[in-house]
């Protein structure tokens, strides 16, 4: 008989309690699902150890401390297998089951999923000291630093974490997610280093506050080649750090995209839309050399309202 079928067995027997028509029928078997291990010797003969994991995994009249004991004691689950069934059924999370976890030398990435699966039952310091300790990389110490809680988000995770030569993305999730002990001087610089891409970098100015938000960061935003759309995303989203004259220069002549081609009349109409310190003269007579069609200075005079509504815009909207 195969797991899924023991696992359908048991919940049926579950059902016959609340319903009335099952109730004859599982009152015959119920002896059969409050004992475990009547059930799976009745089903297989013998105490069959797979079908046992599966039964505590999804059904909670297997999840007891003898259950518990004698999956371990018999099966001899790995690390990974143990951290599963913690994961799935709460009542496993018992200092046995912890200690058997311990035993069979988990590695860092199991180490990492059981504090991010099992809440504070798993998230001690003895634990993190555990998961440094099996020399964690760095994506899995980004991700402990993002989903384990605050106890994973201490100096030694972070000293571990640049020791481990982390790429540009993984120190922006660091960052951003990691506490205040992931935004200091060291990260930032580690981050400029790693060589960002103009998308972590305007991740980074957004996202991680006024902490990234400094001129080295910025230059080297512009020194990416960003798009006009990550352009825009900074000079409407960081506030006075990115809302300057030269800003908005650099984003008319597109010197500093990919493509070194000033933007079309719907960027234009994004940026003013987003952003009321683009709302210049400039930037209008950029729009009208653009060439926007019809709907698009509908749009543009519709948001901006009287700053949009001048002669000569008016007098395209209805050529």
């Amino acid at each position: 008989m195969s797991s899924v079928v023991s696992t359908f067995f048991l919940a049926k027997c579950e059902a016959g309690l609340t319903s009335p028509k099952m109730r004859p029928w599982a009152a015959k078997y119920l002896p059969l699902v409050v004992d475990p291990f009547k059930a799976i010797t009745c089903m297989y003969g013998e105490l069959h150890l797979p079908t046992l994991a599966f039964a505590i995994s999804n059904s909670p009249y297997m999840q007891t401390e003898q259950a518990f004991q004698a999956w371990i004691d018999g099966y001899k689950p790995s690390a990974e297998q143990i951290c599963y069934i913690m994961a799935d059924a709460r009542p496993a999370r018992t200092p046995k089951m912890l200690q058997a976890f311990i035993a069979a030398k988990p590695s860092a990435e199991t180490i990492y999923s059981l504090m991010r699966d099992c809440g504070d039952f798993a998230r001690t310091p003895e634990m993190v000291k555990l998961f440094l300790a099996a020399k964690p990389s760095a994506a899995e110490l980004a991700w402990s630093l993002k989903d384990c809680g605050q106890v994973a988000q201490t100096p030694e995770d972070i000293a571990a974490f640049l020791a481990a030569k982390p790429t540009a993305d993984l120190i922006y999730e660091a960052m951003r997610y990691g506490g205040e002990f992931a935004r200091t001087p060291k990260m930032l610089q580690a981050f400029i280093a790693a060589k960002p891409s103009s998308t972590d970098l305007t991740y980074a100015m957004c996202y991680c506050g006024e902490f990234a938000r400094t001129t080295e960061v910025m230059s080297a935003f512009l020194a990416a080649s960003p798009i006009g759309s990550q352009l825009i995303e900074i000079i409407s989203g960081c506030g006075e750090f990115a809302q300057t004259p030269e800003m908005l220069a650099a984003f008319i002549t597109g010197e500093y995209t990919v493509y070194k081609l000033p933007p079309n009349a719907y960027a234009l109409l994004n940026l003013m839309k987003a952003c009321e310190y683009a709302r210049t003269p400039e930037m209008l007579r950029a729009f009208i050399n653009a060439k926007p069609d019809a709907e698009d200075i509908r749009r543009l005079i519709e948001a901006c309202g009287d700053f949009a509504q001048t002669p000569e815009l008016l007098a395209l909207a209805t050529a």
